[in-house]
């Protein structure tokens, strides 16, 4: 009886949610019918980009299935932590009064179809509903993930228990997994991701008008916004069949919103790995958690997870051959087959990961040898092999003709460059300091991360060492083979390097340990926020996630025409002069250096971080505006 006692409101929860839900969807219909609303907007600034069809679909089953699905998942946690004392079930309680009081925001989406035509057009107002709806209800979910499983797991060590992996991976399933049926409904496939979706319709036995005609006209199907389609470049030349076949399945089931749920999966899993990972390496569970969290929830990562492009489960098996290189300092024997698999998968789903999965099946067998011949004898017996493979590829004899012509045709480019620096300037300023794909600009808690590097470095040095000699080797083969390709033509922000920067975490942890006390925590969290806000502003316009090389940032450029201010003038674009990208690179070194000197000097405070005081709270705003407003002031008028 007593057991029963503590569960009969959450089963009453999760049944309420569900009728709630139901009525919402119920009148969403009706009034959509009753007041005749278009199955599409008429505006032409969302009618070229919105989904020709199902308007009136996502309104009445995506908006009340936002609201119902992250109460269910926050009914199975509860169910799993009721037994285990009272202080877990009051923070379940707590949750679930935030969850009901989220679901005032389905009466704001009855209210706004009621005033659709009032509106003229109401879509904005339907994104900011449904968005605002997932963010608040994400964010319930995964601060309840925090209390119960990830806070207390400082006293308990660094490893999360069976309960422990599903709760997180529930709560972050939920926060990947809603944003998908919008991004379906209002942007259409790219050119790469349509290199994928066809493939898998001749799989899955689709209708066959999708593939019939030229290449360039196939993928209309998937691509329906006005005028041509984009050209269909990726970098990296040649799709893989393997990720077609892989996503085949969820394409059979649900098509593209399908695919998009399947990829929310695998960052769920990326999220459960990267923890076990930091927990390995010794990171303390508060930090390992936060940092987790902001490296997977920067802009270049949550955008790749919304794309169907191979990138986000290039990302799992990177974290999945970290993990194992963490097991096989003790046990290299059991850990070797499995490094050697997920580095097969890796080369295999894009051959821009080659170097990557190099990296890692070379740190395999390193930490094999190391236990049969030492750390010198391991590194000897390493090198030689790796060392005749370079002469037998980079030397003056034997080379295969494909190789011979690839290798030919980039030492062309190089040798085009001015100077033999320019290239890797190029590259690098455009990757990392580029406004629309720059990374430290797309995602400024990676400051905290370059920051974290030394003393990472000397605290955990295998662990870094795991992860930097295959980021390294990623980094210049894409540097090497396509320099000039540093955006990777129509993309998000920081594409072909999204493979690597989740793990990024293990450096930002020892910063966000040192800074977690109050008002030097404001620190951290005015970067972290303003790239946070970044990620849901792209989430809300994702037809602005994309941008050809060169351009500016189309976030930027669209509020300052609304402003009539050019707020892209003080931020260096693609391949800028010195004069355009040294400020930005001023800034950059001075915040890295000052979170290195707070990492290095200031020590961690003992337990977790105390809370937040409303002071603090407005500081942050505070601060955030002033940097708004600092953009604003620092530009001219449009001409």
């Amino acid at each position: 009886m007593a057991a029963q006692a503590r569960t009969h409101h959450i089963w009453l929860q999760m049944i309420l949610g569900l009728a709630a839900a139901a009525l919402a969807g119920v009148l969403l219909h009706g009034f959509w019918e009753l007041f005749g609303l278009p199955d599409q907007p008429g505006a032409v600034a969302w009618g070229e980009l919105v989904r020709p069809w199902g308007l009136r679909r996502f309104v009445s089953v995506a908006l009340p299935a936002a609201a119902v699905l992250p109460t269910l998942v926050l009914g199975v946690i509860s169910l799993m932590v009721a037994d285990q004392g009272a202080p877990l079930r009051d923070h379940c309680r707590q949750a679930q009064r935030f969850d009901a009081y989220a679901y005032l925001l389905l009466a704001a989406g009855v209210v706004q179809v009621l005033v659709w035509n009032v509106l003229g057009n109401g879509m904005l107002a339907l994104g900011l509903i449904y968005l605002g709806l997932t963010t608040l209800k994400s964010a319930i979910l995964l601060r309840l993930a925090w209390q119960v499983f990830l806070a207390p797991a400082a006293a308990r060590g660094n490893r999360l228990g069976r309960h422990g992996l599903v709760g997180v991976f529930l709560a972050a399933l939920v926060a990947f997994a809603l944003p998908a049926p919008w991004i379906s409904q209002v942007v259409s496939a790219g050119g790469g991701e349509t290199l994928y979706l066809g493939p898998a319709h001749k799989l899955a036995g689709g209708p066959p008008a999708l593939l019939r005609g030229p290449q360039q006209q196939r993928h209309q199907g998937f691509y329906w916004r006005g005028g041509e389609p984009e050209r269909l470049n990726r970098p990296g030349g040649a799709a893989t069949p393997l990720f077609s076949l892989i996503i085949t399945p969820a394409y059979a089931l649900v098509g593209r919103l399908g695919v998009l749920l399947l990829q929310a999966g695998f960052m769920a899993l990326s999220a459960v790995t990267l923890l076990s990972w930091l927990g390995a390496c010794g990171v303390r569970a508060g930090p390992a958690a936060a940092a987790a969290g902001l490296s997977l929830a920067a802009a270049p990562v949550f955008i790749a997870g919304g794309l169907v492009l191979p990138e986000a489960l290039a990302a799992l098996l990177a974290l999945c051959g970290l993990r194992l290189l963490a097991w096989a300092r003790e046990h290299p024997w059991s850990a070797l087959p499995l490094i050697i698999a997920a580095s097969l998968l890796l080369a295999a789903l894009d051959l821009r990961f080659t170097a990557l999965a190099g990296g890692l099946l070379l740190l395999g067998f390193f930490e094999l040898l190391r236990h049969s011949l030492g750390r010198v004898g391991a590194a000897l017996a390493v090198a030689a092999p790796v060392a005749a493979l370079a002469l037998a590829v980079l030397g003056p004899w034997g080379w295969p003709a494909s190789l011979a012509s690839a290798l030919a045709d980039n030492a062309a480019w190089w040798h085009q460059a001015l100077y033999w620096w320019t290239p890797l300037a190029a590259f690098g300023g455009g990757l990392f300091l580029d406004q629309a794909q720059g990374l430290f600009f797309t995602a400024p808690m990676l400051l905290i991360a370059l920051g974290g590097l030394p003393v990472s470095l000397k605290r955990r040095t295998a662990a870094s060492l795991h992860y930097l000699i295959p980021a390294v080797l990623h980094l210049a083969a894409v540097g090497f083979t396509g320099w000039y390709r540093w955006h990777g033509g129509m993309a998000p922000p920081g594409l072909l390097a999204v493979v690597i920067l989740p793990p990024l975490a293990l450096f930002m942890a020892p910063v966000m340990a040192a800074l977690a006390r109050p008002w030097w925590r404001l620190a951290l969290w005015v970067p972290a926020g303003a790239g946070l806000f970044y990620t849901w502003l792209l989430t809300l316009l994702p037809w602005m996630r994309l941008t050809r090389p060169g351009m500016k940032n189309p976030l930027l450029l669209q509020t300052g025409r609304n402003l009539g201010l050019d707020l892209t003038r003080s931020l260096p674009s693609g391949f800028g002069v010195w004069a355009d990208v040294l400020p930005a690179l001023a800034v950059t070194v001075f915040s890295a250096a000052f979170y290195a000197v707070c990492a290095w000097r200031l020590p961690a405070p003992p337990g977790e971080a105390p809370r937040w005081r409303a002071n603090e709270a407005l500081a942050m705003a505070l601060c955030l505006a002033l940097c708004a407003w600092v953009l604003v002031l620092g530009q001219r008028p449009l001409p």
